[in-house]
């Protein structure tokens, strides 16, 4: 930016290139910007959340249709155990306050819990590859949901 100062004691300049005269604009600190980009993708997740588990449940009526395995996908002895588990988690978390930064932890394990859960099963040869799909695109969302959730409460902090 060039100034000018004129005999008169007058200081002169010609602005910065492109900037409008008379325009203040609000800006927000940095972890209101961020609180409201982690929502925004939440509210992303959750409809791709919804729409994976309406896709899996038509297939999964379609197979019966067909005759086939309802599900398509067959539980293993890992993922077995990993659902236990995130069911307990899920059980923890209730007891813990919901607005605690504790909740949002054990909520996040159990997400990522259910995601291992359902990496691990296996798929039925009845079965194609998209039932397996739309179900783990499904758990995926839930755990970047948490995931998210726990970033929001950090920042809020």
């Amino acid at each position: 930016m060039d100034y000018i100062l004129t005999q008169d004691g007058e200081l002169y300049h010609y602005g910065v290139k492109g900037m409008k005269w008379g325009v203040i604009r609000y800006r927000q600190n940095r972890t209101n910007r961020g609180i409201a980009k982690r929502e925004r993708q939440n509210a992303k997740l959750e409809k791709k959340a919804a729409k994976y588990d309406v896709k899996a449940s038509k297939r999964a009526l379609k197979n019966l249709k067909r005759g086939y395995d309802a599900v398509g996908l067959v539980p293993t002895k890992k993922s077995a155990k990993l659902d236990v588990k995130a069911a307990k988690l899920e059980r923890k978390a209730l007891k813990v306050d919901p607005d605690s930064r504790k909740h949002l932890a054990i909520k996040r394990k159990a997400a990522k819990a259910r995601l291992k859960s359902v990496k691990s099963m296996t798929i039925s040869e009845l079965s194609t590859k998209k039932d397996y799909k739309y179900q783990i695109n499904a758990a995926k969302a839930r755990y970047k949901i948490e995931n998210n959730n726990l970033k929001i409460d950090s920042l809020n902090t």
